[in-house]
């Protein structure tokens, strides 16, 4: 978690000297106004504007030019006058933005969107827009990362995307030349080989490329075409158009109406650089022997040319994973510059990879600093902390209530318990109290910061890394048994059904009589009876064990009908397979994992926090709704929930995406034919379609509505231990409670600025927490395997098929022409099932060819081991012949 030399640190000015080996390469900072590093195009080079926003040379011309050749430093390895070939366009100046807007182009403000592992092509995400724009090549992406705000252009209409799966299922008429016709715009708007026209002696780099954009730009399977239209669009080039002349593709999308169509578009200034940090492996330069090149592990990033040390030994270089970061990238190198942050260990070392995961995805790992300490309350040693007298008297006091809390075994940080009174007249006050975190961080003050900074705790598989300091997490906040604790309690009184007939909301204080494991709440559902022996908690505070087990037995027959509405009133829920891990207790590698299945007693729990959620939700949002801060889930991507719907149609399979509400009755009623598996396989293709749950300030956003829950309001109440929005929301209740609107603890502005920063927070939060998982996972198959299991085809196509493991969540798409023995007959487009001939195999028990069909669900033999492959891990599937055609084997 240390920074590198001459930048700051991942977060917080975490400063540090970098990797030894590479001490006193680096020729510059690379930060914007400071000095660059050879080659860096200094006129080109990013300008700050008062609000921190970057563009290029302000005396730039509205249409981008070629950078003057006397405004280029020679790249290292060139002779010096040798003329340099741009191969992207300088970032247009505010100016130029404003002029280009009044000429009437399409400017837009924008998030870039990489897909991993994909150097070409990305996505372009603009607020307020259903369908995101395509950037479809490198030179359009133009130096843009994965998170980067930008301005993109939009281009003209006959460079824009053809959905032909959505055209062609509703009877659009789609030119049969139109790939060769996108590539053909492409080039002529100087996206696809850049001066090309001007020099047709390109080089061998320059054709690679060429060649890999032509590739990205297309969805089929018509790789033989594309060469074919690269070659004579090559012949073509220097042959332009003649005045009056329209070319073949300015008209290829006149016929096609625009729902069928989706934006391209090229990203030509930076609003806010997302300043990445990158991970992989140093490989030799040929092109200069003085410098390195750090090879991403993920694609989306370019190569990046790094100073090599005097003293470097290459070969010892071999296998270690490296940090960097990016300080600089001309327009004449397709290649961009940076500096080593820090060596991390030898590629597969968990604890190097971990540390990758965590660096890369800007996860604050260090020590809370002496400041943020000090905020915290002072125990003197051999005593306990107590509530504050004065504090007990402004709080409802729950210690003579029956509460306790339900958790993972393991769970230290107790945010959320439960409670449930009789009142002998048909209804029950339910209590769900939270953590009151709020009582402990106070506004402005440093632990307040580094909270709001951080957002969210990460959890590793091996370990968390929590948003606050352990003393408030896993203790004083805590809501540990036989301890007096504070909360921010709702109390709901309710009928045996869990309705909900009024509710009380405020501060609290309570005793927990005992800490049950979800396994402990389990063992009570399914068998009331149950021994309560010395596997199960003790029970403090005067408490029975009876009691406790008929408050659980009371609470989840309220849950069942709970949940039950929630689905009869549009809800719906989709589930990825989650994984947990058995651990060495010495070596914390893994030594067995397991799908995490939700029971009776997870969903006991979750029924009452959502409830609290939407309870809360509503409740701030009529109060306030000019600072509120509520959680939205965006409905479904339109275009590709129809084509996903369509296709699985065709394969006998009807959901009704029209609604959340609908697409749940429609995995009811295939989840009545007994096909557990079908409806997990249908799951995983509704998944990704779905868009990303997002907090957001009611005054900032018109729709408020959760897709999922079907809930016209939803926050974040019940786990402020380890997310910063839900310490917002006690905030903001509090501030309600006190019926003094002056003493607002935010202005709309500093909402949305915390709804921007937590949104981001969790993303980079989920995408280390899943490659975690990732990484077990790996080293798992990688020691223990190779392994045959069974697996599913989730997905089928003329070339390849998608299949999962699912007792090891494993996701890969096997390609006919790469599994040996394997040949593709024909694949039928009409019903999505692949005709498939295994060839003579000697080994096989039954060596005669074999015809078989594979469709969706087929089940299919794998063998999965799992390999390092160029400094990283991969997973490698070998479909395995099967014995027959029986459809049981297939």
């Amino acid at each position: 978690g240390r920074g590198g030399r001459g930048g700051r640190g991942v977060r917080g000015g975490r400063g540090g000297r970098g990797s030894d080996r590479f001490k006193g390469s680096v020729p510059g900072k690379g930060r914007s106004g400071q000095k660059q590093h050879a080659g860096h195009v200094d006129e080109a080079a990013p300008l700050m504007s008062p609000k921190g926003r970057q563009f290029s040379s302000p005396n730039a011309s509205p249409r981008v030019a070629r950078t003057p050749q006397s405004a280029r430093t020679p790249q290292s390895g060139q002779r010096k006058g040798k003329k340099q070939r741009a191969h992207f366009e300088e970032y247009m100046s505010p100016e130029a933005i404003e002029a280009a807007k009044a000429e009437g182009r399409e400017i837009l403000e924008a998030t870039v969107r990489c897909i991993q592992n994909r150097a070409e092509e990305c996505y372009i995400r603009v607020d307020g827009e259903e369908r995101d724009l395509w950037c479809p090549t490198t030179q359009a992406r133009n130096r843009a990362l994965s998170q980067d705000r930008v301005f993109v252009e939009v281009l003209p209409r006959h460079a824009w995307r053809i959905l032909t799966q959505q055209a062609e299922q509703a009877d659009a008429e789609v030119p049969d030349d139109h790939i060769d016709t996108l590539n053909d715009s492409l080039m002529s708007l100087n996206l696809g080989s850049p001066f090309r026209q001007r020099d047709a002696s390109a080089s061998r780099l320059d054709r690679d490329a060429s060649k890999r954009l032509i590739k990205s730009s297309v969805d089929g399977d018509v790789r033989a075409k594309l060469n074919a239209a690269a070659t004579a669009q090559a012949a073509s080039a220097a042959d332009p158009v003649e005045d009056g002349e329209e070319p073949a593709h300015a008209s290829r999308t006149d016929n096609i109406p625009d729902e069928f169509l989706q934006r391209t578009c090229k990203v030509v200034g930076i609003i806010e650089r997302n300043d990445p940090l990158v991970t992989g492996v140093l490989i030799p330069n040929p092109r200069d022997k003085k410098k390195l090149l750090l090879q991403p592990r993920d694609r989306s990033f370019p190569r990046i040319r790094i100073p090599k040390p005097n003293d470097c030994d290459e070969e010892s270089l071999k296998d270690k994973l490296f940090l960097a970061r990016i300080t600089g990238w001309p327009i004449t190198s397709l290649v961009a510059e940076g500096e080593i942050i820090e060596e991390l260990g030898a590629v597969g070392d968990i604890e190097g990879e971990t540390k990758s995961l965590l660096m890369q995805n800007k996860i604050d790992t260090s020590d809370f600093s002496a400041e943020v300490l000090a905020c915290l309350p002072t125990i003197p040693d051999g005593e306990t902390w107590k509530i504050p007298a004065e504090e007990l008297e402004n709080r409802r006091d729950f210690r003579a209530t029956r509460v306790f809390s339900i958790d993972p075994v393991s769970a230290r940080d107790l945010d959320d318990a439960l409670s449930v009174t009789d009142n002998q007249d048909g209804t029950f006050d339910v209590g769900i109290h939270i953590a009151d975190v709020s009582f402990f961080v106070k506004p402005g003050t440093a632990l307040d910061q580094i909270a709001a900074q951080r957002s969210t705790t990460t959890y590793m598989v091996q370990r968390a890394y929590p948003m606050l300091p352990r003393l408030l997490c896993e203790d004083l906040c805590s809501l540990s048994v036989n301890e007096d604790r504070c909360t921010f309690s709702i109390v709901v009184t309710v009928d045996a059904e869990g309705n909900v007939l009024k509710e009380w909301i405020g501060r609290g204080v309570i005793r927990s009589c005992g800490k049950l494991g979800y396994p402990h709440a389990q063992a009570v559902i399914e068998n009331p009876d149950v021994e309560w022996d010395d596997t199960f908690p003790e029970i403090f505070c005067g408490f029975t064990v009876d009691q406790v087990k008929q408050d659980v037995l009371t609470l989840n027959k309220m849950a069942r009908a709970m949940k039950a509405r929630r689905y009869e009133s549009g809800a719906l829920r989709l589930d990825n397979t989650k994984l947990g891990f058995e651990l060495d207790p010495e070596t914390q590698l893994p030594t067995d994992c397991y799908p995490y299945i939700m029971k009776e007693s997870n969903e006991l729990v979750q029924e009452f926090m959502l409830l609290a959620n939407m309870r809360i939700a509503a409740f701030i949002a009529s109060k306030r709704p000019d600072i509120a801060l509520l959680r939205r889930h965006p409905p479904p991507l339109g275009d590709k929930l129809q084509l996903i719907c369509e296709e699985l149609r065709k394969q006998g399979i009807e959901i009704d995406g029209t609604s959340a509400h609908t697409i749940h009755q429609s995995l009811v009623a295939l989840a009545q034919h007994g096909d557990d598996k079908l409806v997990s396989i249908v799951q995983l293709n509704l998944i990704t379609c779905m868009q990303t749950a997002q907090y957001f300030c009611t005054s900032a956003e018109e729709n408020w509505l959760h897709y999922a829950l079907n809930a016209p309001t939803y926050t974040h109440f019940t786990s402020p231990i380890r997310r910063y929005p839900d310490i917002v929301v006690h905030r903001t209740l509090q501030s309600i409670l006190t019926e003094n609107p002056e003493e607002a603890p935010y202005t709309s502005a500093q909402v949305v600025d915390i709804c921007k920063r937590s949104n981001l927070k969790k993303a980079d939060a989920t995408k280390a927490q899943s490659g975690s998982s990732d990484l077990f996972m790996h080293e798992y198959v990688w020691k223990n395997g190779p392994f045959e299991e069974d697996a599913w085809v989730v997905d089928i196509r003329d070339a390849m098929m998608k299949i999962v493991v699912p007792r090891l969540a494993v996701e890969y798409h096997v390609k006919y022409q790469g599994v040996r023995g394997l040949t593709l007959d024909h694949y039928d487009t009409e019903t999505r099932v692949a005709h498939c001939v295994w060839t003579f195999d000697e080994e096989a028990s039954n060596p005669d060819p074999i015809v078989v069909e594979y469709r969706l669900a087929s089940v299919v033999k794998v063998k999965l081991t799992s390999k390092l492959r160029d400094g990283s891990f991969r997973f490698f599937v070998d479909l395995i012949r099967p014995i027959n055609a029986d459809p049981s084997t297939t």
